[in-house]
């Protein structure tokens, strides 16, 4: 019996090891094959994200070469040839679109597709604007075999500033006045040297883009002016009401918040052919607005991640706060006790629609009678871009009219970046950088032979986080996402 039990407990023992062993050697294969099929799919995983990102480096490169050509510059600058789509660039071949692709005479367009020679893979790009009217998004995708990878990036422009120069001026005179300027002054004809593309890039507005950017949010505003339908004022006094309102609203829109608070988020655009006033204690959040008369944020209006574009005028007062984006071809008004925050960008533009223009292309909006509200010729106004009273900045104010300017009372403070493409009165405090044709007294505002200074400028240490639109001349990235 003993002889018996022990060759019994022997085989057991040989059938557990036998298990263990086909067990770990099953372990083993089955690991060695998944790291193997891996191995054969992981590099076409990366491919196709290194596709994606090629796209982008290939389209900004050719956005630098559009603004190189548009401002009359030779070479493409400001891109890290080591990253872009120009190096290397006879790895690229003609893809869906049939005209001359090459790196010399290329701009991307939507759903252009670019074919690598190389791992059979292809990148699709395309060339296209966000919602917002300030900032540009250049997505592309990236393929290789079955793995599909997306890159998107926002693009803005450079501030033209270093942090010590505060004042950039085309009248080269030292201003008078009883102003303090903290930091250095830059003589625009003497301080920049034409043959040096980076420097001329800086101060580069492509007139061109915004008014094909402004037609795009006027186009659908005058067909719906032209359309038979009117309807009565809208009224919103309710939260509820908010989901009631249309997409567009034939007439003026009035947020009356004065009452109850009313609180609105929601990502959405609406379209009012007429005036938009919002009064009261209103928060809203993440909408856009395009109108065809002003805007108006009275009492305790706030508007967080907000977009407005007016084909008027735009007036921020009392005691509202805005933190977002906002155009007018008209002028824009900040005042009384007024706040715009987080490095919000206020463009005053002076374009109205085609119709207006002059024959040579450019465009002065008249001035409009508020106590009418009708359009009338008047005399040129010497400002169209104001801060009044006590009211406070936080972010970028740009003039683009030539015979039009900005205004600065004694008690308002901005910090960021003024841009007048004439000129400037400035009365308050500024943190940042003023860049004008001249600077003029509030007393004699047409006299632009030399420059006049009654306010303070210092430098700002972080003006590098202040981002200009993508139409100006010095296109950066400051977002990028991938998928």
């Amino acid at each position: 019996m003993n002889s018996r039990t022990q060759k019994g407990s022997a085989l057991y023992i040989v059938l557990i090891f036998s298990i263990i062993s086909f067990t770990a050697a099953s372990v083993y294969i089955i690991s060695q094959v998944h790291f193997a099929r891996v191995s054969r799919t992981e590099p076409a995983r990366v491919q196709a994200l290194l596709n994606a990102r090629s796209g982008i480096w290939y389209g900004l490169a050719m956005l630098n070469k559009e603004i190189a050509e548009k401002s009359k510059q030779v070479d493409t600058v400001g891109i890290d040839t080591s990253k872009s789509g120009l190096f290397g660039e006879d790895l690229f071949e003609e893809g869906q679109n049939t005209e001359d692709t090459s790196a010399e005479n290329y701009a991307p367009a939507a759903g252009d597709t670019v074919t690598t020679v190389l791992f059979d893979s292809t990148v699709i790009f395309s060339n296209t604007l966000v919602p917002s009217f300030v900032f540009r998004m250049l997505e592309s995708e990236g393929i290789c075999r079955k793995y599909h990878k997306k890159a998107s990036v926002t693009i803005a422009s450079k501030q033209f500033s270093a942090s010590d120069t505060v004042l950039f001026l085309s009248t080269p005179t030292l201003p008078e006045g009883a102003g303090r300027i903290d930091g250095k002054i830059a003589y625009l004809e003497q301080s920049i040297d034409k043959s040096d593309t980076l420097q001329r890039k800086r101060f580069f507005v492509d007139m061109e883009e915004l008014r094909k950017n402004i037609e795009t949010f006027q186009g659908p505003l005058s067909s719906m002016m032209d359309s038979a339908i009117k309807n009565m004022p809208v009224t919103i006094q309710y939260d509820e009401d908010f989901e009631k309102l249309t997409d567009t609203v034939h007439g003026p829109l009035f947020i009356d918040g004065t009452h109850r608070d009313l609180v609105w988020r929601e990502k959405r655009t609406i379209y009012v052919t007429e005036e938009l006033q919002i009064t009261g204690n209103v928060h809203i959040e993440n909408l856009t607005f395009i109108t065809g008369g002003d805007i108006k944020l009275l009492d305790e209006a706030k508007l967080k991640a907000v977009e407005l574009f007016s084909s008027s005028r735009i007036f921020f007062s009392g005691e509202s706060v805005f933190y977002g984006n906002a155009m007018a071809c008209g002028d824009i008004e900040i005042y009384e006790e007024a706040r715009i925050v987080e490095k919000s960008i206020l463009i005053s533009t002076g374009i109205s629609s085609k119709k207006d223009q002059k024959p040579d292309g450019t465009n002065e909006v008249n001035q409009g009678n508020e106590q009418s509200g009708q359009t009338q010729k008047q005399e040129q106004q010497p400002f169209s871009l104001y801060v009044r009273d006590r009211a406070q900045v936080d972010g970028i104010l740009i003039d683009l009219r030539r015979l039009g300017g900005i205004s600065t009372d004694f008690e308002t403070e901005i910090k960021g970046i003024v841009w007048a493409e004439g000129r400037v009165c400035h009365r308050g405090r500024i943190t940042g950088v003023i860049k004008a044709d001249v600077l003029v007294s509030d007393a004699e505002p047409l006299k632009v032979t030399g420059n006049y200074l009654d306010g303070s400028i210092k430098k700002l240490e972080s003006i590098n986080e202040y981002y200009m639109p993508y139409f100006f001349g010095n296109p950066a990235i400051i977002e990028w996402t991938e998928e």
